[in-house]
């Protein structure tokens, strides 16, 4: 396997493995099949019966409409391969295993965040008309409302990245990060150097990675070699050649906590393209907040549930979110909070938070979205608002980075375009922020793509914050971003009649993807 990788990349091999899988148990099924014809009466009923069965299980599942359609479509059509696919794909809950380690290290660290709890009259008089949107994560995600604290908007990678790289420089007690991706480099060398001296001086500095994010980056062995230079790594989700839904759940978050001093999250991994040290797909435009206070706390506990659970180990909680965060003069609103798959996550929170802070616009709605494959419910949000008369703009990708997506999303633009959605097309290149400004008044920031992985199977984070001088920041650059966009018309990037039929079938089956 060693020696494969050195010549083909490891996810090549692992895709191959997995097909070699569905081809050979197709294969099986279509011998016995055409083996005998006693048997093949047999077996065809037995795939009729068992095909009916899931059919009356997909139609009565308490699910969108958007998970249904894709197994009636497979099932109807291709039963047989559709049963294996339905064994194997359907559940898109966490293993048993994890779920539980995960509640444990959950429910454990979140008792320290008691001096935390949200005084929910006084941000409900403080929040306004967007009260909802914070109320809604409070119920559905056990988020905090915080005060006193301090977003500081970094609107691409080369002012973020020295202002981390200093940040890391900074800490005197812990780092914790979790990135989708980490790629040596420039940015990452520099990092990690200072990782390594911060270990070495006694600093607790622990990482998750993700394994598929990082696939073509690094090696197998990395979190192995990084644990032996004394920084705690966790390879999160380990991808293995077997077939199951399971490795669709990947650790897409985006979080650096720096002691008590500094949080980070946003767009951008641990890569020199995000920089535009490397320039892949023209300018890379992207974003990063920096928070400072109390907010802190819940990006902490995010960090520790996944890592303690992942690692099976036990952090000393009280210590490590215990309130001694500096406070700051500013009657902002603060609300970091957490999705991920289900059980753990029994709602599809990313998604409403979404759909919550449309409903409340009353004159903008700014969106920033690298993949724009929306749900049924969160389609229909936007092109209500857009009916309702608010100015909504969405910023997709000049130059993407996946070309069957962009043309997934573009499937969307004519729809959007008649309801009056203002498609802006990043023409400097390729546009990987996520937020999302409302009325120049509520803003999210985060790790969240408007696709069914992002706000169905992976783990992600975002804020939510109102009264806070970033919500201007980031409107102001959002405006900047569309006066360097062409807007579609209606006439332009039209798909071809061979890309519309490709796009709709990848759109029947984009929920399983």
């Amino acid at each position: 396997m060693k020696r494969l990788g050195k010549v083909f990349p490891r996810t090549f091999l692992i895709a191959f493995l997995i097909l070699l899988q569905i081809a050979l148990i197709c294969g099986l099924i279509a011998l016995a099949l055409y083996a005998n014809p006693e048997i093949s009466l047999i077996i065809s009923a037995i795939i009729w019966f068992v095909s009916f069965i899931i059919l009356l299980v997909v139609v009565n599942r308490n699910d969108s409409p958007d998970f249904k359609t894709p197994w009636i479509f497979v099932m109807a059509l291709l039963p047989q391969l559709g049963i294996l696919l339905f064994a194997f794909f359907s559940n898109r809950k966490m293993r048993k295993k994890d779920y539980k380690a995960l509640k444990n290290t959950y429910e454990n660290s979140i008792a320290p965040l008691s001096w935390a709890k949200t005084n929910e009259e006084s941000l409900k008089l403080d929040a306004g008309k967007y009260y909802g949107s914070f109320k809604y994560l409070i119920d559905t995600n056990g988020a905090f409302a915080y005060r006193n604290s301090k977003i500081t908007y970094y609107e691409s990678g080369e002012i973020f990245f020295p202002a981390f790289l200093k940040a890391l420089q900074e800490a005197e007690k812990f780092i914790f990060l979790e990135f989708f991706i980490v790629a040596p480099g420039k940015w990452w060398d520099a990092i990690l150097d200072t990782l390594k001296e911060k270990a070495k001086a006694g600093v607790d500095v622990r990482l998750i990675y993700d394994d598929i994010g990082s696939s073509k980056t690094v090696n197998g062995n990395y979190a192995r070699k990084l644990n032996k230079l004394g920084i705690k790594t966790v390879k999160f989700n380990p991808f293995k050649p077997v077939l199951s839904g399971i490795f669709n759940n990947r650790d897409h978050r985006k979080i650096a906590v720096i002691d008590h001093k500094y949080a980070f999250t946003g767009g951008m991994n641990m890569a020199d393209e995000y920089a535009n040290e490397i320039q892949r797909f023209g300018y890379w435009k992207d974003s990063m907040i920096r928070i400072e206070g109390p907010a802190i706390a819940s990006f902490i506990h995010a960090f520790l549930s996944l890592f303690d659970s992942a690692s099976e180990t036990v952090s000393n909680y009280a210590e490590l979110m215990k309130d001694d965060f500096k406070r700051f003069e500013s009657d902002s609103i603060t609300m970091p909070f957490v999705d991920g798959p289900e059980p753990f996550y029994d709602q599809l929170i990313a998604e409403q938070t979404i759909v919550n802070m449309i409903n409340s616009a009353e004159k903008t709605v700014y969106i920033s979205t690298p993949y724009l494959i929306p749900t049924f419910n969160l389609l229909t949000a936007i092109k209500n608002a857009a009916f309702r008369g608010i100015d909504v703009r969405i910023l997709v990708p000049g130059i993407p980075d996946k070309k069957l997506i962009y043309l997934m999303a573009m499937h969307h633009f004519p729809d959007l375009f008649k309801a009056g959605v203002k498609i802006a097309i990043y023409k400097k290149g390729f546009n990987h922020e996520k937020a999302i400004v409302v009325d120049d008044a509520l803003a999210m920031v985060g790790t969240i793509n408007l696709d069914y992985r992002s706000l169905v199977h992976h783990f992600e984070c975002g804020v939510l914050f109102c009264r806070s001088e970033a919500v201007h920041d980031i409107n102001k650059d959002m405006l900047k971003c569309f006066e360097e966009s062409d807007y579609y018309n209606g006439f332009n990037y039209n798909l071809t009649k061979p890309q519309k039929l490709l796009c709709a079938i990848m759109k029947t089956f984009a929920p399983l993807l």
